[in-house]
């Protein structure tokens, strides 16, 4: 029983730490987005050009990239079920975005694992939780660069 209270409270633990690093991660690119936003406003204003509005938001120029890990070695190497892209500004050089494509779930996974061996009772949903599964796990990791950007 301890064992099952002490893995319950890793979860909570979990759950609370990711969206506390999350937050934590997205303060520093709003602030890169701002300064992009600004450079590309005084870059345009000192040769003249026009800055492109939509909907009130100054257009910007961005490059990403994607990375999915392999793991494994030896013989067979796999593909990672997530992958990170990174947004950069073209004229600041610095982060203005990212994403995380997840295709797992650990608390999902335990509940699909225990239902297929019977160890649920009828009816018995998943328990409430902050689900970081974004991407289909029917697609394959390869396709994250298209879909995250």
């Amino acid at each position: 029983m301890a064992g099952a209270s002490a893995i319950h409270v890793s979860s909570i633990v979990e759950e609370k730490l990711g969206a506390v690093l999350g937050q934590v991660a997205f303060k520093p690119q709003q602030k890169a987005l701002e300064v992009e936003r600004d450079t590309t406003k005084h870059t345009a204003n000192k040769y003249g050009t026009d800055v492109r509005v939509l909907d009130g938001k100054v257009g910007i120029c961005v490059a990403s990239d994607t990375h999915w890990p392999r793991r494994g070695g030896g013989g067979k190497k796999y593909v990672s079920p997530s992958g990170l892209t990174y947004m950069v500004g073209s004229l600041s050089g610095m982060i203005v975005g990212s994403h995380v494509c997840l295709q797992d779930c650990r608390v999902c996974s335990n509940y699909e694992k225990r239902r297929k061996d019977g160890k649920l009772k009828p009816g018995e949903p998943v328990r409430s939780h902050r689900c970081p599964r974004n991407f289909p796990k029917t697609k394959s990791p390869k396709t994250m660069e298209t879909a995250s950007t």
